[in-house]
């Protein structure tokens, strides 16, 4: 699923000396290849997972190292019609990095001296940043996600629901998007929740739009997953929103194969953008394990993670996504640059279909 390259390197070769040669492949892709000179850019996002640095993925040379720089051809079909390419996350890039600063020919001081900078330039952006911002890459708690998400109001009356469940116990971890077309099964989402991802399902799907992954007590085992579902209406008014909520966000109406199996409790979320107001309601619902939200609206007075806390900043994100719930871009035609299209690509979700997945469990 893309990343992190770390599971894969460890579910793919007995060999004990294959996990060696993939971290000189990642030293080699970090230095560019052809280049033994360190850039000071290249550097400081290598030594960020080392430092618990943010690097936003809106960064241009961030974006450019993961996305464009870092692909590893995984597997390739008979038929050369299928392939599965990988990228690395940070703890591959992490053990390659170590490798690089120990070298002779690095400068750590020129280093050192230019990530004291970014640090101090880091901590003055951070002073216009909620403190519950989310951290790229770091697992988080169930109750900081959700506080990030919505205002405290509507954020106590979802958590009045969850406190006396086992979700106070769960833990997200995502930090990318893929895109499925497929029917998911419980081990899907173990598998998710390993390779740090959250699902948006193909066009059409019965249910939900999104799903993602939680872990109870942040332990990989399939008997601690769980998930929310999310649906994104564009409805200008109010419609059966009741039945969309409850009944069609359930693993049974999307028809998962072993819904039957999912003891433990999960969030339906339920999100109508288009109404010209900001409300929301927790829904009682037949289906003991489903906690059950709807929002109606999009601004900050609902959801907190718009609140940029600069009142200008905070306006125009607010006029640019009203504007784009009733637009629909193409950016790969819109834009001419080449190379702003391939950085443009790699950021779309990958998309995984069911062949592919059952290629690679036989591989």
């Amino acid at each position: 699923f893309s990343r992190p390259l770390w599971y894969a390197q460890l579910s793919s070769s007995n060999d004990p000396d294959y996990p060696n040669r993939l971290v000189k492949v990642a030293m080699s892709k970090l230095r560019f290849i052809q280049s033994e000179k360190l850039n000071f850019n290249i550097a400081i996002s290598i030594i960020s997972s080392r430092i618990q640095l943010d690097i936003s993925p809106q960064s241009k040379f961030a974006t450019t190292l993961i996305s464009n720089y870092m692909y590893l051809m995984m597997y390739v079909s008979e038929d050369c019609q299928t392939v599965i390419k990988q990228s690395p996350s940070e703890p591959l890039l992490a053990i390659a990095a170590v490798a690089i600063m120990n070298q002779d020919n690095v400068r750590i001081n020129d280093i050192l001296n230019y990530l004291v900078q970014r640090i101090r330039k880091d901590k003055h952006a951070a002073t216009r940043l909620s403190s519950l911002s989310v951290k790229f890459a770091e697992p988080m708690r169930i109750f900081d996600y959700l506080k990030s998400l919505v205002v405290n109001k509507v954020f106590e009356d979802i958590w009045k629901k969850i406190e006396n469940t086992d979700l106070t116990n769960g833990w997200i971890h995502f930090n990318h998007f893929v895109k499925i077309t497929y029917t998911l099964i419980k081990l899907n989402l173990l598998e998710f929740a390993k390779h740090r991802v959250a699902a948006c399902y193909k066009e059409l799907q019965k249910g939900a739009d999104l799903i993602i992954p939680v872990l109870i007590n942040g332990k990989l085992h399939l008997n601690n997953v769980t998930f929310i579902l999310v649906q994104v209406k564009n409805h200008s008014k109010k419609t059966s929103y009741k039945i969309e909520t409850t009944l069609k966000l359930t693993p049974e109406y999307m028809e998962i194969e072993d819904f039957k199996d999912f003891k433990l409790p999960y969030l339906s979320l339920y999100m109508q953008i288009s109404i010209d107001q900001h409300n929301h309601e927790v829904l009682l619902t037949r289906n003991r394990n489903q906690i059950s939200v709807v929002l109606f609206g999009l601004t900050r007075k609902l959801y907190s993670c718009l609140d940029l806390k600069m009142e200008d900043e905070t306006f125009e994100l607010e006029k640019s996504l009203s504007n784009l719930r009733i637009s629909s871009v193409n950016l790969m035609k819109l834009i001419k640059n080449e190379n702003k299209k391939k950085i443009i690509h790699h950021m779309q979700p990958l998309v995984y279909n069911e062949k592919i997945l059952k290629k690679k469990r036989l591989k």
